[in-house]
This record gives C-alpha cells, sequence and structure tokens, in this order.
C-alpha cells in the first residue's frame, strides 16, 4: 500500500516575477502539482512539496555470472540509489526494495573489473541474466536483459496510479498506488452490528425484563433466544411488531419462566425487505446469563372453626424472611362460582371471623400470599410476586340452634319487690348457655345478663320499682358470643306491684282481634296514657286521652302487640292482635 514516507522536492528556486514579467504578491508554496501538497495559489516554489513514495523491487536474475558486481539507479541525473559491488552466484535471485516517487528512472550496472559481466566464462553460459522492476502489487513494470561482455543501462518510469485502495471498498483496485478518495461502499444496515448491552431486570419467579442497548441503525424487529442453563434446546420469541416500521425498542418482559432456575440469553437484529419477507439477520449477540426468585410460598396451617352463620378462619404466613406482606383467602360454596374474600394482617396471617353463611352447608376456602421482592423506586414490592392459590381446604357450618326454651312465665314475691322469670328446658337438650333481657317500661332502664347457664331454669332480679316489665330469652348453641344462638322469643309482660292498684280504674279494647282499628273505653276522673309496644318490645304508638279513643295500627305488620295504659299510680296491660 501507499507509505507514509514523504520525500521533499530539492528545487529552491523562489521568485515573485510571472511569466508575463509583472510582478505579483509574493506567494511561497509547493508549485508542482504531483506534490502531495501541490498549492494552486502559489507563485514561488519554497522547496515545500512533498510526494508519496511507492514501494517497488528490483529482482536480479544470474545466470552465469561469478563477479562482484555494482549497480546505480539515478533520477534526473542523480544517484538515489547505490549498491556497492557483490559477488553474485550462479542461478540466484537477489532482490532490492524502494519506495520510489513517480518519473523517469536509470538503472545502471558495472563489474568491478571491468572486463565485462561474464568473466572468463561467457562460452559457458547457456543464457542471459535477466533484471525486473516490480511494483507493489509484484506486477512487472519492467524488464531488461543482460548485455554480456560490457556494462549496460536501461531507462524504465514510475507512474502513479490513482484510485480507491480499500479493499472493503466496493471500487477497489487493485492496480492502485495512491488513494484519490473515491471509494464507495454499500450502506450499512441493522444486519451489519451485533447487538450489545445485554442485562435483565424485574426479575421475579416467573418473568423476566430482558434489556438490550438501542443501535445506531434500527431493525425491523428482534428475535430473542433463552433456555436454562446446560439445555440445548432454545426458546425463541420476537421483540416488536412483525412489520416494515423500524423498531426502536429496549426491552420485552417475558413470563412462565421457572422459578429459582439459571437461564442463558441472547438477541439478534431482523430487516425485512419491501415485500415483508426477512431480507437479513445479524449474528446472535453473546450469550447473557441471569436467575429467577425462588417461587413465593403460600400461607399454612388453614383451620376453620364453624357455627350456623358465623365461621372463624386461621391460616399462618411463613417465615419472616419471605416478607409476605399481603394475603388473601377465597371462600365459596361447594358448587357455587360466587366467591367472598378475606384480608390478611400486614404479616400475611387470617385470623377472622366471617358471617352469613347458610347453615347446615359445605364450602371451601383456600388462601395466596405476596413476597417481598423487586422493589421499585418508592420501595414497594413486585404486585406479581406471588404464589398460586393454594390447594382447597373444606368445613361445613353447623345447623340452626334449635334450643328454644318453653313455657316463659313470671313470679313475684309477696312484697311486690322482686321479678322472678321462669322457663322450662329445651325439648332438643340444654344450650351452653342464655342470653337473657328485662326492661322497665315506665322508665326504659334495661338489664342484660349475657351468660346465664345452659341448666339454668329461672333469674330472678331484686329490688325492682312497681311497674311495666318486659323480659325476652335467646338460647346460645355455641360458646362463641352471640354467633350460633335461636331468635329470642317473645316478649312477656309483668306488672310489678299490680294487686295495688286501685280498682276504680276500668277500661275495655274492642274488637280484639281487629284488622286495624282498636277501640277503647274507660272511667277515670284523669286523663291517660297510652304506649302501644310490638313484640320486641319497642314503643310504635303513644296516645294520651281524656276518654275513649281509636288505637289505629292499620299500618303495622300483623302480629301480637302489647298496651300498657297509665293513670297516675294506675297501671294495667293488655295484648291485642293485629290481623
Amino acid at each position: 500500500g501507499q507509505k507514509n514516507r514523504m520525500i521533499a522536492a530539492l528545487n529552491n528556486s523562489r521568485s515573485g516575477l510571472l511569466d508575463n514579467n509583472f510582478c505579483a504578491p509574493y506567494l511561497a508554496g509547493c508549485t508542482d502539482s504531483l506534490a502531495n501538497n501541490f498549492n494552486p495559489m502559489a507563485n514561488a516554489n519554497d522547496s515545500s512539496c512533498q510526494y508519496s513514495c511507492m514501494d517497488y523491487s528490483i529482482n536480479i536474475l544470474t545466470d552465469c555470472w561469478g563477479e562482484e558486481t555494482s549497480w546505480n539507479l539515478s533520477k534526473d541525473g542523480e544517484i538515489i540509489q547505490s549498491v556497492v559491488p557483490n559477488s553474485y552466484e550462479d542461478n540466484s535471485l537477489y532482490t532490492y526494495n524502494l519506495c520510489l516517487t513517480p518519473g523517469c528512472y536509470s538503472f545502471s550496472i558495472s563489474d568491478s573489473y571491468g572486463d565485462g559481466m561474464s568473466g572468463g566464462s561467457y562460452s559457458s553460459c547457456n543464457s542471459d541474466g535477466n533484471f525486473y522492476i516490480l511494483n507493489n502489487n509484484n506486477n512487472i513494470l519492467s524488464i531488461s536483459e543482460a548485455n554480456f561482455g560490457s556494462n549496460f543501462s536501461f531507462e524504465f518510469c514510475v507512474e502513479l496510479v490513482s484510485g480507491c485502495t480499500d479493499s472493503m471498498a466496493t471500487n477497489f483496485d487493485i492496480n492502485a498506488q495512491l488513494d484519490d478518495g473515491s471509494c464507495q461502499y454499500e450502506e450499512p444496515n441493522a444486519c451489519d452490528f451485533i447487538v450489545d448491552g445485554l442485562y435483565v431486570d424485574n426479575i421475579i419467579h416467573n418473568r423476566v425484563t430482558f434489556n438490550w442497548q438501542q443501535p445506531n441503525i434500527l431493525p425491523s424487529y428482534y428475535m430473542i433466544r433463552y433456555r436454562e442453563l446446560g439445555s440445548l434446546s432454545w426458546t425463541v420469541i420476537s421483540a416488536g411488531s412483525i412489520n416494515l416500521t423500524p423498531f426502536a425498542g429496549t426491552n420485552r418482559n417475558r413470563y412462565f419462566l421457572e422459578a429459582n432456575t439459571t437461564y442463558e440469553w441472547s438477541i439478534r437484529s431482523r430487516l425485512l425487505n419491501s415485500d415483508g419477507n426477512i431480507e437479513c439477520q445479524s449474528p446472535w449477540s453473546e450469550n447473557s446469563q441471569f436467575t429467577t426468585l425462588q417461587s413465593c410460598p403460600n400461607l399454612n396451617n388453614l383451620s376453620a372453626e364453624t357455627e350456623a352463620n358465623w365461621v372463624s378462619f386461621i391460616a399462618q404466613a411463613p417465615a419472616n424472611e419471605w416478607g409476605v406482606w399481603q394475603s388473601r383467602a377465597k371462600i365459596n360454596e361447594i358448587g357455587s362460582n360466587s366467591f367472598r374474600y378475606i384480608i390478611g394482617d400486614n404479616n400475611g396471617n387470617i385470623n377472622t371471623i366471617k358471617g352469613n353463611f347458610s347453615a347446615n352447608t359445605d364450602y371451601q376456602w383456600h388462601t395466596k400470599a405476596w413476597c417481598t421482592g423487586n422493589i421499585d423506586e418508592n420501595g414497594n414490592s413486585d404486585i406479581q410476586y406471588h404464589s398460586s392459590w393454594g390447594d382447597f381446604s373444606f368445613f361445613s357450618t353447623q345447623s340452626l340452634c334449635d334450643k328454644f326454651p318453653a313455657n316463659l312465665n313470671t313470679s313475684s314475691n309477696q312484697s311486690q319487690t322482686n321479678l322472678t322469670m321462669n322457663w322450662d328446658s329445651p325439648i332438643n337438650g340444654n344450650p351452653d348457655h342464655y342470653f337473657l333481657e328485662l326492661k322497665n317500661l315506665a322508665t326504659n332502664q334495661t338489664w342484660q345478663w349475657n351468660n346465664i347457664s345452659g341448666n339454668a331454669n329461672t333469674k330472678t332480679k331484686y329490688n325492682l320499682d312497681n311497674g311495666p316489665y318486659i323480659w325476652k330469652i335467646r338460647a346460645a348453641c355455641g360458646t362463641n358470643g352471640t354467633t350460633w344462638a335461636t331468635p329470642f322469643s317473645d316478649i312477656v309482660f309483668y306488672n310489678l306491684g299490680a294487686s295495688r292498684i286501685s280498682k276504680s280504674f276500668h277500661f275495655e279494647i274492642y274488637p280484639n282481634p281487629s284488622k286495624g282499628l282498636f277501640y277503647l273505653d274507660f272511667i277515670s276522673d284523669d286523663s291517660i296514657e297510652i304506649k302501644v309496644f310490638n313484640s320486641m318490645g319497642k314503643n310504635i304508638k303513644t296516645i294520651t286521652a281524656l276518654n275513649k279513643t281509636v288505637i289505629d295500627l292499620s299500618n303495622y305488620a300483623k302480629g301480637i302487640y302489647n298496651v300498657l295504659i297509665k293513670s297516675d299510680d294506675k297501671i294495667f296491660n293488655k295484648q291485642i292482635v293485629l290481623q
């Protein structure tokens, strides 16, 4: 190829006088158009010309020489290369390397004895010796045949061949010695570059995000291959839409990976032609490796304690190092597609009571846990790093509690200061305990007992004031609060101290039963207060009257109601039936 060596010109002449004998501004420079640094504006040569020299070789092929011989190489009368006398052997090839600038040269050779090249063995020579001048491409530039019997010389010229000297160019010229800047190249495309900058993030147990560096030239799309380390089989997926629009993306999510597994992966570019067919693809990149997280474990030790309508659920989170920060339970009646959910505490544990279940019914439930992993910039764990829904656990609710107390009645002591509530044991057996509630209708004061033994049949409240009272009772079949019990009984009315009430007060309610209107007739010197209570003991109507009045229950539900009539210290009650 072209050497970087330069040979300075020996022309030192300078002049500011032009060819027409007119003076011009003095501008020194290289005025030789064959020089590399030729300046067309210069009008005085300043000996700064520089030339590129090219590699050549002189090859001397001897046939029947045996003498000491020297040679010179000259240009423009000046010797530029000289070889001292050398003893040449017969039938040998001698090579001398030169670097020559363009121009014509003279090559001369002589023997040191002056008796000719053949010496004393001319008669025994069968052929002549030859001289070759070869250029840097080993093409013979000149050849001369030795003239035996005398010294001789020959001329040859070096012409610099310009062209494209880059073998990677489409117009590379094998004969060119000087690059003239004409090299042309095919336009690069995405297939010419191997994709690099591979890394992964967002790693959990079954997902990863592949990332790579965006190349200078965008492909139509990418192909990504991955496999378990040590496997011989690749899974190949695409990244980007497979169309003619260049894809500028630099990442691709992949799911369905195996947990706690080391994978290797690589990537290549693909380019489509105008017909949508694959035009080319780059080589695969170097393989890169990653390892998925372990599977997030589920909750364990599931248990359910059942009643008829309420169920207590318990499930334990795995070890603390998993960092379970959220859990769920999903419940459904077997055969139903309707689900109910429970949310665990901040540590993933579940310890919850849930109601509104159907009695004597089969259910199933299972859980799911979220572990800490792949933390984002805000410190939040990846919501997709979780266990699967676990195996179902089964439970059945209890039958409704049917241990109703029977034959409710009320009694008092002789002084009418105590009130005793009585009942018979249920025919279905004793409950776990009873709930009992007593209320003074005159003052609304209420007493409640929530854990009366299931073997009891009576409860007395002491030191009460005279007046109207109501009470009700329910039985609990389970030990856990009120979650498994009978409904409350109908309300029982009782007037404490009624035996002392004046007999001068008379009243009558009719018709009874009625479809809505009840008439109250009474004889009293004063106005009276009338209160109506429903079966739950709630006061639904209050009337003050001086004489005959009407109790209108037309807008109320059918059932048994209690009417309390109060006039000064006179208190009576009566049950009415709304049909």
